[in-house]
């Protein structure tokens, strides 16, 4: 179920990770490939265009709700992964 047009401070960031975690179930690999998995299921999730969708990605991995587990400076190296934090901290 979407959320459609949601102001981003309504956005309950650990309830989206849940249904992230729910959607893509093992979490993409790679960098860029896992992030953009990530930004599009936030937007169809949340209802939001693709460029709100990457900011929230990247506010969940700024406050720790989501981290690559690998080396990010080879963006495309397909060996690290992506974890979910549900109580970051």
């Amino acid at each position: 179920m979407a959320v459609r047009d949601p102001e981003p401070e309504q956005i309950d960031l650990r309830d989206l990770v849940l249904r992230l975690e729910a959607r893509l179930g093992s979490h993409p690999l790679g960098y860029l490939r896992g992030k953009a998995a990530f930004r599009d299921a936030v937007a169809e999730l949340v209802g939001c265009s693709l460029m709100e969708a990457e900011d929230l990605v990247d506010t969940l991995e700024a406050q720790g709700y989501v981290r690559y587990v690998g080396d990010a400076a080879a963006p495309s190296d397909a060996e690290g992964g992506w974890a979910v934090d549900l109580e970051p901290g």
